[in-house]
This record gives structure tokens, sequence and C-alpha cells, in this order.
């Protein structure tokens, strides 16, 4: 821009009251500075009083941000010249205009159109904090997710890292495609891609009529590479990799193709052939969206959004609501197991962290936790040899103390450390696999290895249970230490309580999906065991008065339990009561807690959140969808003519 605006900057005294001279020549402009500059300052401005003020779309901290981004463009503005939006502005409105198509809602982002001549700088100011607001509020949905999941959960980690937006200012300025650059924000792991494939199916995909055409040419196969390939991307919705070849045909853009084959009926081999090449180019007819089915894909498109970018090239998947875990190398499952996960009132939270070591024949140290709530009123009921008949050990300063000596209705049981020790009745069994966590959450064996044989494998305090532990500690030490598996087979058999740091930690996601893309390509359901499907669903529709947040587990009060202790009370819910009662020590110890009907009513009565025995989505929950059955020994609800063995 040419235009400059003449701006008293500093001290001229214009108007000096009743005594200024008429006659007097004002003083000259101390700084000229242009329409862009006034732009610019007015955003900069503009943003963080209305941070300060607490009635901005941002808070302080990202305000600053994009302070800062303006800062480093000169302070003048990225979206707008004299006539309205810039060509750069109008491709990323375009982009915004999609966000329907990455599972975000569009409206969220919308940029009313500026456009024409002498617009003034107060119109061309607001048209630029208005596409600025709603990039910076698109990279943030789109990267890490709508809301923060600590608003639906207290046992829900955030573990993507918002991106900074005067980053994000600053590369869409230098990107050559703006429109692309906006786009990579969206997760780039390829189950997402596989879901938001389906969800496009399901809402009705149609095609940019203004795209590229996609020209004639030879078969492409996934890793060829092409100047084809770019449009094809563009036709498919699927963008280019950051820092790699637009050229390149990479894993997610096949697993694009695959989809749009089994679509339409072609083999869905990934190879782009010429008949694909011009269906490519027509118009696809839209079809009805299915509203449950499309809400819990997105409620599962956003919580890939929560997950890490990189998950690591060797890395642990435990996925809640399947009851599996997998070890995951370059992208290929290279082992998996049943696992054991926390019941509704104590559920296993979601993170990431990495494993940093794995002990061997471990100690069972009784949380205090437990002291409190179980073990002190099983005490006061049954005498201090609840503790011997479970196997179990008291010490004080590292010296063994003898329960009978203690009065716990006058000691505080929390400073003494309750234990049992390494051994084949042990708690924890042979092995825990640890990944230090602000959860106190791990992975370990178990004596009560018929719970396996369940369904529904909901039995724990939030700890994770793994069937044949030692395999799954023979692939850990593998891959992160170079162990052969006679190395770690002779680490059990020795016997000895002993922990082995991995040389190289591996990440552990603690995951919660419930609908994945078979191999087949069809879709799996699987139930929504705490609730948390419907939580997301409502949180990105805003409703939040229809939120149920899901709470940490609460403790018993100190003071009303020892004040029970004094007073000889008993608590029925406690685990040592007499034979095998339904507490802590029934779920840890299934073959030792009670008789085989007490074991069996345990295994019965898992409640599913919003759900029902058969695993479909009725009563509170989603509607069950026709012609899904449950999957024996797993929690998948798979087609009727699709039953997965497990």
């Amino acid at each position: 821009m040419s235009k400059l605006f003449c701006i008293v900057v500093a001290g001229v005294g214009l108007f000096a009251g009743a005594h200024a001279v008429a006659a007097a020549e004002p003083a000259a402009p101390a700084k000229l500075i242009s329409q862009d500059d006034v732009i610019g300052i007015t955003v900069k401005q503009s943003l963080i009083a209305a941070a300060k003020a607490g009635n901005g779309p941002f808070d302080i901290a990202t305000a600053e941000a994009i302070e800062r981004g303006y800062e480093q463009h000169g302070n003048v503005p990225i979206w707008v010249d004299a006539n309205g939006y810039n060509p750069k502005a109008l491709t990323v409105i375009e982009e915004l205009k999609r966000a329907n198509d990455w599972g975000l809602a569009t409206a969220d982002y919308a940029v009313p159109m500026v456009k024409g001549a002498g617009l003034s700088n107060v119109k061309l100011a607001e048209a630029e904090l208005v596409l600025t607001r709603a990039v910076v509020h698109y990279s943030h949905d789109a990267h890490v997710g709508r809301f923060d999941p600590a608003r639906i959960s207290e046992l829900i980690d955030l573990m993507s890292t918002p991106p900074d937006a005067a980053a994000v200012l600053s590369g869409l300025v230098s990107a050559t495609d703006p429109s692309a650059f906006l786009a990579n924000f969206n997760p780039h792991h390829p189950e997402f891609e596989q879901l938001r494939q389906k969800y496009l199916a399901l809402r009705g995909n149609q095609p940019d009529p203004t795209a590229a055409r996609v020209p004639d040419g030879p078969r492409l196969r996934p890793g060829d590479s092409s100047a084809d390939i770019p449009i094809i991307r563009q036709r498919l919705h699927v963008f280019a990799p950051a820092n790699g070849n637009p050229q390149l045909y990479d894993e997610v853009l096949a697993v694009a193709v695959r989809a749009f084959q089994d679509s339409h009926g072609y083999r869905s081999d990934g190879v782009v052939t010429p008949s694909m090449r011009r269906l490519l180019n027509q118009q696809l007819q839209a079809a009805p969206a299915k509203g449950p089915q499309v809400e819990k894909i997105l409620a599962n498109m956003e919580r890939w959004r929560w997950l890490p970018e990189n998950l690591g090239d060797t890395y642990i998947f435990d996925n809640i609501p399947e009851f599996m875990t997998r070890v995951v190398k370059n992208g290929e499952v290279i082992h998996s197991a049943r696992i054991v996960v926390g019941k509704i009132d104590t559920p296993t939270p979601l993170f990431s962290k990495s494993m940093r070591y794995i002990e061997f024949h471990p100690f069972w140290k009784v949380p205090d936790s437990i002291k409190m709530k179980e073990l002190l009123p099983s005490i006061a009921r049954n005498g201090s040899g609840a503790l011997a008949r479970r196997g179990l050990k008291m010490s004080l300063n590292g010296k063994e103390v003898n329960p009978s000596s203690v009065n716990f209705g006058t000691t505080d049981i929390r400073n003494f450390e309750v234990f049992m020790p390494p051994g084949g009745g042990n708690a924890l069994g042979d092995v825990k696999f640890m990944f230090p966590n602000h959860y106190s959450v791990y992975m370990h064996d178990t004596p009560s290895k018929e719970l396996f044989g369940s369904g529904v494998r909901a039995f724990s305090h939030g700890c994770m249970r793994v069937q044949d532990p030692h395999k799954l500690a023979e692939v850990i030490m593998g891959q992160a230490n170079g162990w052969a598996p006679e190395q770690t087979k002779a680490q059990f058999a020795n016997s000895q309580n002993e922990q082995v740091q991995l040389d190289h930690p591996l990440p552990v996601h603690v995951t919660y999906f419930t609908v994945r893309v078979a191999p087949d390509g069809q879709l799996q359901y699987i139930d929504d065991i705490y609730g948390h499907d419907r939580r997301t669903v409502n949180a990105m529709a805003g409703r939040w008065n229809q939120v149920n947040k899901q709470l940490a587990p609460k403790e018993t009060s100190d003071g009303d339990i020892m004040a029970s202790i004094r007073n000889g009370g008993s608590n029925s819910n406690n685990i040592f009561a007499g034979n095998g009662g339904n507490g802590t020590f029934a779920d840890i110890f299934g073959s030792n807690g009670g008789s085989s009907k007490q074991k069996r009513a345990r295994r019965q009565n898992v409640r599913v959140f919003g759900g029902s025995n058969n695993g479909g989505f009725n009563g509170n929950g989603f509607p069950l969808f026709g012609g899904f059955t449950k999957t024996p020994g797993s929690n998948f609800i798979a087609p009727a003519n699709q039953i997965l063995r497990r």
C-alpha cells in the first residue's frame, strides 16, 4: 500500500487551551505510518486489550503469541490489502470451509467475505482479525481437539502439544500452499485417516468441482512418485506431508485410495488405474448421514487429536474399552494380548508415558487408600491375622512388625508399609511394567488368570493386568535392550526381585477407541464402557449441561474409618470380609477370593456404561445398530456376518 496517513505520535501542541496562537504553524508530524501499519497495530492492540479484559477470543498467552507473529511479519496485515482479502486469504478461507471434511465444524471458523474498493481502516482491521482468529482456532482444534479433555474427565490427559500461534501465522505467510499447510495440523495417524474416510462415506463425500482434473496416466502403486499424486490428493482431500515429497504415494494417501475403491465397487488394492482416474474426475452423489454412527466416528477422531503427534517407532498401545494391548513397530503389530482394566467406579485413566523399567518378581505394596478403606475394617472384624491369611506383612523403617503388636485404633496404619513379598500368590504375579505417571497406574501379571476369559474385562482398581506377561516381557526386553528370549526366561527363573532399566524407553499410550476400521475395510464398534463417547459428543456439540464429567475415585473419609475401628464397627464392603468378600482382594485374587459361585457372580456383575449385556448401544447410550452382534471373548460389536475370534 502506498497511501500514507499522517499521525501525530508525540507532543504536538495544537490545542493549548484558550491561549493557543491561531496563526502558529503546527509542528511537523513525528512519524508517517502506512495504512498497513494502522491495520497491523490495531489488530495487535485489539487482541491484547481483549485478552487482558477477559472478553476476547484468546487468553493472554495466545494473544501475545499472535502479537509475536505480526512482529515477525513487520506489523503489517497478512490477509488484507486496500480492496479486502488478498489471494492468500481467499485460499485459506476455502480450506476453512472444508473443516467438515476433517471432522471439525465449518461454522466454528466462518469468515464473512470482505472485498471491494474504498474499505475503511476499521473494516479492514476487523477482517484481518476475523481471519487470524479463524486460522489460529482451526490449527488448535485440528491438532489437539476442540476442547480440553480435562473438562469431561479428571482421568484423561491431553497428550498432544497445542501449536504456537506465532508459528502458525509465520508458516502461513511463508507457505507456497497455505491451504495444505493449514490442513496439515490434522492428525497424520493412518487410523485417523481410515476413520475419516468412513466418516466422509457416511456423511456424503462430494468432491470439489473446481479441483484440478486427474490426467490420464500409468497405474500408480503405494511407494511410486508421480506429478499426478498432488492432484489425486486434492480430489480425495488428503494433505501432503509437511516435510516430505508431495509427489510420493504414501500410506496416508493409500488409505484414502483404498476407501474410495471399496465404496465404488473396485478391488481395494490401492492401485490407481486409468478407470479410477476417470471416476475421480466425476462428481459423487452425496449420501445421507447416519447420525449415531457419524457421531461415534467423530468422537473417536477427536480422541486421535489428543494423542502425541509421534507415537514412536516402537510403542505399546493399550485400548481400554477393547481390553487389549498391542506392541507396534514401524506400523505393524508384533505382539498383542488381552488385558483386564479398571472397573466403572475405579476406571483406568488415559495418558501417554514412557516405560522405563520392568520389575521382575515384584513386591506388592498396599496403597494407603486400600489400607484405610478396606484393610482396617477387616482387621477390626477379624483381627490382625487377616494380613497373614492373605500373605501380607508389615514393616516400619525397614524392620518387619508383628501386626498383633499394633493398636490400630490409635495408630495410623499409613505409617507402616504393608506389602506382599514376591511369590506364587503375589497380587502382581511375576512381573510389572513401569511407566511412571501421576496416576500411579502400570501393567502387571495377575494370579486371577480366569478373568481373561471374560468378554468384558473391567475388574481392576485402575491398573492393567496382562495375559501372558512373560511373552510381553520378552518382546519389550528384545526391542528395548536387545535381549534374546532366553535372557528374559532366565530372569523369570531366578526368582529374585530385580528392576531392569530399559536402555531405550518405549512409549506407552493408554487410549480409548470404540470404533476402528478392520483390515477388510469394515467398521467395528466397541462398547463405550466408561461413557466417554457420550461425553465427547456432547462436548463437541457444546451441550456442556449434558456432560456427566468423569471424576477420579473418591477416598473414604479417614476420620470415619478410624472412628469405625475404635468403635469396633464393620464395613460390609471390605476386601478381607470372612470367606472372600466382594472387594479388592476378591478382584485381585479371583482364585482365592471365595467360592466358584461368588466368582461367577463377580464376573457377571460388570456394568457397561450406557450399554447392554449383548454389547449394543441402547438405554442411555447409542442406539443398537442393526445387524451387529457381540464378539466372543472381546468387546467388539462386529457385523453379524463378521464375528471376530480372540
